[in-house]
């Protein structure tokens, strides 16, 4: 039999139950748990507006806040944001394991390392897989049921070692997890991880007053596939602004992907919104997980 004989390979849009014309796309909320602003634009944004998924940074003060907002509220699909920094000057975050055991995670303040280039210089992979996986239990401890695994600002993407971590820790888990890059990819798609096409990410340094023409673009190039864009929503409070979390930015897109305006464009469009939960239930069948 030659390759044109041979039988053609599924996409991930039909495992979804859609054709391999369909357009697709998950409209994550990164950073859940983050402050008090982050997690009610959150719910907002998944409530009222179009995001479809979000993911919980557990070592964040307001972590527990948002997981009481998702046993509540059904709607609130919520997967791990593994993190490993802590980007803001006067609002820190550190290890949910012990410190002692993770030291190569710690900058000299005892918090985790303000950039991604930090951590990735620093971090020992052992120790920042015994967070994660600290992580992830403190995600289940508070009774949530995670629909997958990502990254904040994207650490386990930039290091072969730590992603290694990071897919271990989904296949001990069971949860399917977010990547970008070809071949890794193809390579998840091919052991039974159901996993998107194309990853969009990331929109925090598009200025304010290009935001909207960006995100327009960005709806009118989508091709057929399984798409994901990562965005960041949040109530534009004074306390937002104190943290210094791209306050503007971040209720930018609150208000833009909570607008009537935006939905008619994504229905015009005959995109089909779907959340990780979809994507966790096709993957557990694929690797007939239990």
């Amino acid at each position: 039999m030659n390759d044109a004989d041979a039988a053609p390979v599924v996409t991930v849009a039909e495992r979804l139950g859609f054709s391999r014309k369909d357009v697709l796309l998950i409209i994550n909320a990164d950073d859940a748990g983050m402050c008090h602003s982050v997690n009610t634009g959150i719910e907002r944004a998944m409530t009222q507006g179009l995001v479809t998924s979000t993911t919980l940074m557990a070592p964040c003060p307001w972590a527990r806040d948002f997981a009481d907002r998702a046993r509540r509220n059904p709607a609130l699909k919520v997967g791990v944001h593994l993190t490993g920094t802590s980007e803001w000057r006067t609002y820190r975050w550190g290890p949910v394991a012990p410190r002692a055991q993770v030291p190569s995670l710690l900058d000299p303040h005892g918090c985790f390392w303000p950039s991604a280039e930090e951590f990735c210089a620093h971090a020992d992979p052992r120790e920042a897989e015994l967070e994660w996986r600290a992580q992830i239990e403190r995600v289940l401890s508070f009774g949530l049921h995670p629909t997958h695994i990502d990254s904040h600002m994207g650490v386990f993407h930039f290091k072969d070692e730590l992603f290694a971590a990071a897919k271990r820790l989904a296949e001990e888990y069971q949860l399917t997890l977010r990547d970008g890059y070809p071949p890794r990819l193809q390579e998840l798609q091919a052991e039974g991880f159901c996993v998107v096409d194309y990853l969009y990410w990331d929109t925090h340094d598009v200025p304010l007053e290009k935001r909207r023409d960006h995100y327009l673009e960005f709806f009118n190039m989508l091709t057929p596939g399984l798409w994901e864009l990562a965005i960041h929503p949040a109530e534009p409070t004074e306390e937002l602004r104190g943290v210094g979390g791209m306050w503007q930015r971040r209720g930018f897109d609150l208000e833009f992907f909570t607008n009537a305006e935006t939905r008619e464009l994504v229905e015009g469009k005959g995109i089909h919104l779907i959340g990780y939960d979809r994507l966790q239930a096709v993957t557990a069948e694929l690797r007939r997980w239990r």
